[in-house]
């Protein structure tokens, strides 16, 4: 696609979503405790030009640890802001060997390359901080962001996250 041509379409794009807002809300108590939850999916072999890609499981596991990282940034930030925050963050993952790994009760040889990043995340997860729990892929809102969907399910995946 030459630059004219996606410049065109990211025109259109934001044209016809100029009225969408992220819509925010309280699950619960209105005065209680911020509760973070998280989604995390991968792309797999993304890449157009030569469909580079590591193996599902361990595509998920990055980006799931990505997202625990992220979480700790969300948690410093909210504290400072001295919004009180549910102290167990969840995140939300639909691949069960990713899940595996996330608990510590699975280690493969195929995860070496990222062995500090399974340790990482195991340990914050010890530490209180963070709870893995399986998401099933029709309900995983991160689709959208990661997967060619249908207009229909795009829609309904919105709807999940506030976007309106």
């Amino acid at each position: 696609m030459d630059d004219w041509k996606l410049a065109k379409r990211i025109l259109r794009y934001l044209a016809g979503t100029r009225e969408f807002r992220l819509c925010m809300q309280e699950d619960g108590e209105l005065d209680g405790p911020l509760r973070v939850v998280a989604y995390s999916d991968a792309d797999f072999a993304a890449d157009r030009e030569d469909r580079k890609s590591v193996t599902g499981g361990l595509a998920e596991f990055t980006a799931a640890s990505v997202i625990g990282q992220e979480l700790l940034g969300i948690r410093e930030l909210v504290n400072e802001l001295g919004v009180s925050l549910v102290m167990l963050m969840s995140l939300r993952v639909d691949n069960q060997a990713a899940l595996k790994q996330l608990s510590g009760e699975q280690a493969s040889s195929k995860a070496e390359p990222i062995d500090t990043r399974i340790k990482f995340v195991v340990h914050i997860a010890r530490a209180g901080t963070l709870m893995s729990e399986y998401c099933e892929g029709k309900s995983m809102p991160a689709n959208m962001l990661t997967k060619a969907v249908p207009a229909a399910r795009l829609c309904e995946l919105r709807q999940i996250v506030g976007l309106t």
